[in-house]
């Protein structure tokens, strides 16, 4: 199995890809391939900035180019999720993409999922605090996001159910696509 799970302090993200917490300017490219696990879960955490995300960029990670295909293949089931919690403090997202909360450089580069699994969700954040950005995405993009974000998304998961569901708070969303 492969899990990025944040944790609960600020900062306390975790990632596979370049880039990072304010990891400004410069362009982050190159392939991710993630392959033979038996699911994917990804979780976001209960602070401040404390994100789980398969893909390059992160929160405030500028203007600088992201871009590379992101391929997932997996016997299991598929989980990306925003995190929980009572924080007061916004950015606790989960993402497949390039991007993240604050990214306004430009993204490309195709998402494709392959899944041999039951189940593929993505599902906001369940904060119970007033706290926004607790999003989770299959795409590029991401809350307060700029910048152009183009490429092909292909879920691949002919037995799998479909769970797309938003979060209680504002911008606690939950999408496959770009934005």
């Amino acid at each position: 199995a492969l899990s990025i799970t944040a944790q609960n302090g600020f900062d306390h993200y975790a990632q596979i890809g370049h880039g990072g917490v304010v990891a400004q300017g410069a362009s982050r490219t190159g392939d991710i391939t993630v392959g033979a696990a038996a699911s994917v879960s990804l979780q976001g955490g209960a602070s401040k900035s404390a994100y789980a995300q398969l893909g390059h960029g992160g929160v405030s990670s500028g203007n600088g180019t992201m871009g590379g295909n992101i391929h997932v293949t997996t016997a299991g089931d598929v989980s990306v999720r925003g995190g929980t919690g009572a924080s007061t403090y916004a950015s606790a997202y989960a993402q497949i993409g390039h991007g993240g909360t604050g990214a306004t450089g430009a993204k490309s580069g195709s998402i494709t999922i392959d899944s041999l699994g039951s189940q593929i969700t993505v599902a906001g954040g369940t904060n119970t605090g007033a706290t926004t950005g607790y999003y989770a995405m299959i795409g590029h993009g991401g809350d307060l996001n700029g910048g152009s974000a183009i490429g092909d998304i292909i879920i691949n998961a002919l037995q799998a159910s479909l769970a797309v569901t938003a979060g209680a708070q504002a911008r606690n969303f939950a999408r496959i696509g770009h934005g």
